[in-house]
């Protein structure tokens, strides 16, 4: 056990280089990928943002243009939720 112990112990000061220079390459592209990666996250997050929003507004101008104005009376209350949620 203490002769397999040891003979690690040596393959690992031989290669100590080795490891160390795996372990920084490790380390540097996985924060180089994970930047990149949030990088790409945030503009998608940003698309779909503007995307959402300019068919908030799309939808809101369309509806409100259908809406009776508050000075008529409206008793159909299902038409104006249904364009609440839409």
């Amino acid at each position: 056990m203490v002769e397999l112990l040891l003979r690690w112990y040596d393959l690992l000061k031989r290669h100590i280089v080795y490891i160390g220079t795996l372990i920084v390459v490790v380390l540097t592209w996985y924060d180089l990928l994970k930047s990149m990666l949030e990088t790409v996250l945030q503009d998608i997050h940003s698309m779909l943002e503007t995307v959402l929003q300019e068919d908030i507004h799309r939808g809101l101008g369309n509806s409100l243009e259908d809406m009776p104005s508050e000075g008529s009376e409206s008793s159909d209350d299902d038409e104006l939720n249904a364009y609440i949620l839409y």
